[in-house]
């Protein structure tokens, strides 16, 4: 009989295979006769789940304030907002100012809310205002959840100006659109401000109140896409409370000139982006590189095609170091990596040498100055050792070396001297006894010791040095050597880390010349080969490398 014939159901049931069948499965979820088995037990066991208390407490209120805001603080603005209407208890936790040091706004409400006003933008420290792309005619945005949760009675949620009272004038001046907010926010208190790509909306008119109320404790200024231009705007830096600043971002602005490098603003500046400033002078860029700030670890220069490869070539990456007692020695910058991104005239030949250029210098640099501290340990050595093995006396004594062995005194050589101040005990070991007379000593002033014992002839001195009677030589402290081996490998990796400068860069020629070129199409997007004479067709393969 062919079982091919055959309905799939008779087949697995000719073979055996009828348990296979989802129907072959038990209709009940345990047999009538294992009601009481442990598999029936775990099918029909379900997770525990306890009942809230009558009194309506809850375990987490149970916890420390401290505690209770720590899980809080992971929480999204929006779910904490939505929290606030839980209970009193999390209403005034929610409200806490631990809670708002950050903030980020994608628009702004025509109404400031009472929680935004008066509660979160007093406590905020990092404020993150990024209305980019700008407004269109600043009544076009919708607002998004956090802001609904802001303003529960503004349907519009529009982002617009709001209008002030000129007395003098006696007209309606129009503020800016983040003039509502910045007149809730302390400013002695904000650490990070970052408005990024505002120059559509907050003119240079209405960017300098808020630069110039600014505190000390301010750290990193986002002015990207900002209406700073010209050279007015060093004006608002150069003050002493931006010396605290470390992060500054200017990119795609229109400014002119940069600040001297003695200006207070840059004196911890940490990071400086002048990408896409178009409008800086080659002249203000090389100044500017070849007299760097040495605190400076991250510089951006991407898109400036004005800026020479001798200018890059020339930056300061060594200094000399600001400590007088360094006697004026240099030391690497503290620049870590620079962006050239976008710059066309750059090749990858260019950015090698750079990079080995200016890592030669640090290189050379630390070289100099490992030699120059050996050279003061050592002088510092000698001098201690001078001190500690010899002391003022009339009398010139011959030194004594202690044997090791309590049998010293009988298995020691006699040297033939004059007197008994001119003997000296050596070791009782296997070398060799050596004899000098009186004669040799006083004019060979120094005084060799055998020569089998490495150690022992690193403690020669000169016999002009006297020491007193029952005194033994100091031994030297063996324990340097090893410690700096085991230290070499940590300071290998300090100074390779002083030394290297990351460059990352977009350059993809090797050079501007034909090779260049030819290397390009070989290795980036392949060659065509011509094929063909004049008197056949012809004919390109395509190359892949």
């Amino acid at each position: 009989m062919d079982i091919t014939l055959l309905p799939p159901t008779q087949i697995l049931s000719n073979h055996s295979h009828l348990t296979l069948l989802p129907s072959a499965l038990p209709k009940h979820p345990y047999p009538s006769s294992s009601r009481h088995s442990t598999s029936s037990k775990s099918i029909m066991m379900h997770p525990y789940t306890p009942k809230p208390p009558k009194d309506g407490s809850s375990p987490f209120t149970t916890l420390p304030t401290e505690i209770q805001l720590l899980i809080l603080s992971h929480l999204d603005p929006s779910d904490l907002l939505t929290l606030l209407r839980v209970s009193r208890s999390f209403h005034s936790l929610g409200l806490s100012p631990t809670l708002h040091r950050k903030l980020s706004l994608n628009n702004i409400p025509s109404n400031i809310p009472h929680i935004l006003g008066n509660h979160i933008l007093p406590s905020v420290r990092e404020l993150s205002i990024n209305l980019f792309p700008f407004p269109r005619s600043y009544n076009g945005y919708r607002p998004n959840h956090l802001g609904m949760l802001l303003s529960q009675n503004d349907k519009r949620g529009n982002t617009k100006y709001h209008r002030q009272r000129n007395s003098h004038l006696g007209m309606v001046k129009y503020e800016s659109v983040i003039g509502p907010i910045m007149r809730h926010v302390k400013f002695d208190q904000l650490r990070i401000l970052n408005i990024p790509f505002s120059s559509s909306y907050l003119p240079i008119e209405e960017l300098d109140p808020i630069l110039e109320s600014l505190s000390s404790n301010i750290e990193k200024l986002d002015l990207r896409g900002s209406s700073l231009s010209g050279d007015r705007w060093i004006e608002l830096l150069e003050s002493e409370r931006f010396g605290n600043l470390k992060e500054l971002d200017m990119g795609f602005t229109n400014i002119h000139s940069l600040p001297l490098p003695s200006s207070s603003c840059f004196a911890n500046l940490r990071y400086i982006s002048l990408s896409s400033c178009t409008s800086l002078s080659t002249q203000t860029i090389s100044e500017f590189l070849r007299d760097l700030q040495t605190s400076l670890e991250k510089i951006d220069l991407s898109r400036l095609d004005q800026i020479p490869f001798q200018s890059l070539f020339d930056m300061k990456v060594i200094h000399q170091h600001p400590d007088p007692d360094q006697n004026g020695r240099l030391t690497p910058t503290g620049l870590r990596e620079i962006k050239v991104v976008g710059i066309d005239h750059l090749t990858r030949r260019d950015i090698r040498t750079l990079k080995k250029w200016w890592e030669k210098q640090r290189r050379d640099c630390l070289s100099t100055t490992r030699h120059g501290e050996r050279e003061q340990e050592r002088k510092i050595s000698l001098e201690s050792q001078l001190v500690n093995w010899t002391h003022s006396g009339k009398e010139m004594k011959t030194p004594e070396l202690i044997s090791r062995s309590s049998t010293s005194s009988s298995s020691s050589s006699t040297y033939s001297t004059g007197s008994e101040e001119d003997i000296i005990n050596t070791p009782s070991t296997s070398y060799t006894s050596r004899e000098y007379s009186g004669s040799d000593v006083r004019s060979n002033r120094k005084i060799i010791l055998p020569s089998q014992h490495n150690f022992l002839q690193s403690l020669s001195f000169d016999s002009d040095s006297a020491i007193s009677d029952g005194q033994s030589i100091p031994q030297r402290k063996l324990s340097t050597i090893p410690r700096a081996k085991k230290n070499s490998g940590s300071q290998g990796d300090y100074e390779e880390v002083m030394i290297s400068i990351n460059i990352i860069h977009s350059a993809i020629l090797e050079s501007e010349d034909e090779d260049g070129y030819r290397q390009f199409i070989g290795e980036v997007v392949g060659g065509t080969l011509d094929l063909g004479n004049e008197f056949e067709p012809r004919g390109y393969i395509e190359i892949d490398q």
